[in-house]
């Protein structure tokens, strides 16, 4: 028997991670990425510059 290619949990389908084969997109060359923050949860977006303390990230949403 194969693997399954998606599965649904309260009513919500999640399809198998290693079925999408697109790569994320660039904005003038920012690189996409998740942050996961102390302060402030994990946010996802487009790197604009970062330290070892501060990252500036464009175009950013908020994961709850």
């Amino acid at each position: 028997m194969g693997k399954p290619e998606t599965m649904m949990i309260d009513d919500v389908k999640y399809v198998r991670a290693d079925s999408i084969n697109q790569p994320a997109r660039t904005m003038n060359g920012l690189e996409y990425a998740i942050v996961r923050s102390k302060d402030h949860g994990v946010i996802a977006g487009y790197i604009e510059c970062y330290t070892d303390r501060q990252v500036v990230v464009l175009n950013s949403r908020r994961m709850l």
